[in-house]
């Protein structure tokens, strides 16, 4: 077997050794290397030329000593090193993902297989432990140990949570230190989970929870992804402050998957409770949220003044006056963008309304700038 140049791992010079040997003959196996080869001239070519120029050997003369070949292989030995710490720094920056990855896939899966792998007590305890969450957050915000408590402020951000008015949450919560106000708002959430099962049906209510939950999970996960590959771009670059990347990396994504769980408690809090039943003329029952949808904007130029009047003059006007009635039915907005259809239920998810722009689209705020040189990422 004749070898044309040796690789800079010794595994695969071995491989190729291995095919000289057939049927018990060890067979014969030898390599040439020139001195202007890769792996000779960065690791100690210059010696072996200084060497044959201070005896005088001539060009076409081989070098069969084994000084020559122990240069050879200590330079594989320094190759396969770096490429081993370059697949080990990979995999210390998987694995802070990975981590991420679990925790989220633990809670969708759960949410996921209600009524076979996950009870009805366990579905229950995970949104209530979710609500929890999210009201001790606000109550720790708004009674600060310094300043005055803001129970106003608290009973506005109550109210998007429960279908009930300021007035109400502020004649339950007023003049009571905070450990009394929370546990006066979980008992009120409570109470709300029952009604509203009670009102749309224990099955329903279920599928309603698993859609909310796995919806909204998707959607920041998708965006949480996004966001944790152009960090991986560019995190090598903290090495110029004499920063260590990998552990600025995982500072980084800690915050960013901190944020992520809290915008999803965020949504998933308040959408469940602010479901209402909506009774359409085809005599089925359709859920529709009632949460506030989110202002679209959009500048000037994007903005299409025939592309409306097009889309009505191509649908027949029959099937214009079906979809005005079901449109009236519904009481949906006139900026209506779409309906997530589910098994039995509808649910408009916040958000659906607004399409994500993309990194290199210019950004909403009509500043004129790329999207992802002004707004992205949050």
């Amino acid at each position: 077997m004749i070898g044309t140049e040796r690789h800079e791992s010794r595994r695969i010079d071995n491989q190729l050794r291995g095919r000289s040997g057939r049927q018990g003959d060890p067979g014969q196996t030898k390599f040439f290397v020139g001195l202007e080869d890769d792996l000779m001239r960065i690791f100690g070519g210059e010696q072996v030329t200084k060497l044959m120029n201070f005896f005088n050997f001539p060009e076409d003369q081989p070098l069969e000593h084994g000084m020559v070949s122990k240069a050879l292989e200590q330079a594989q030995v320094k190759v396969e090193g770096f490429n081993f710490d370059i697949r080990k720094h990979l995999v210390d920056y998987d694995d802070v993902l990975n981590k991420q990855r679990e925790i989220v896939y633990k809670l969708r899966r759960k949410m996921l297989m209600i009524g076979k792998e996950t009870s009805e007590n366990e579905m229950k305890e995970t949104v209530l432990n979710t609500f929890s969450s999210e009201i001790i957050d606000l109550v720790n915000v708004n009674f600060a140990v310094e300043a005055k408590p803001d129970v106003h402020k608290l009973a506005e951000e109550i109210s998007l949570i429960i279908p009930v008015s300021v007035d109400h949450i502020k004649d339950h919560i007023d003049n009571k230190p905070a450990e009394q106000v929370q546990e006066t708002l979980i008992k009120m959430i409570e109470n709300a989970y029952l009604n509203k099962e009670k009102e749309i049906g224990k099955a329903l209510w279920h599928e309603v929870i698993k859609n909310i939950f796995i919806t909204t999970i998707d959607k920041y996960w998708t965006e949480h992804l996004t966001a944790i590959d152009d960090l991986r771009e560019g995190i090598n670059l903290r090495g110029y402050a004499q920063l260590d990347p990998l552990i600025e990396y995982k500072n980084e994504a800690f915050s960013m998957f901190e944020k992520l769980l809290s915008d999803i408690d965020y949504e998933i809090t308040r959408r469940i409770l602010r479901v209402q039943l909506v009774q359409t003329e085809d005599n089925k029952t359709h859920v529709h949220s009632m949460m506030d949808q989110p202002v679209t904007y959009k500048s000037a130029s994007q903005i299409d003044p025939y592309a409306k009047s097009q889309q009505t003059k191509s649908i027949p006007e029959d099937i214009q006056e079906i979809q005005t009635v079901k449109k009236e039915a519904v009481q949906t907005n006139q900026d209506q963008d779409q309906i997530q259809e589910g098994p039995g239920f509808r649910i408009l998810p916040s958000g659906s309304l607004t399409k994500k722009p993309g990194r290199n689209d210019p950004c909403w705020c009509g500043s004129g700038k790329k999207y992802k040189r002004c707004h992205y990422p949050n």
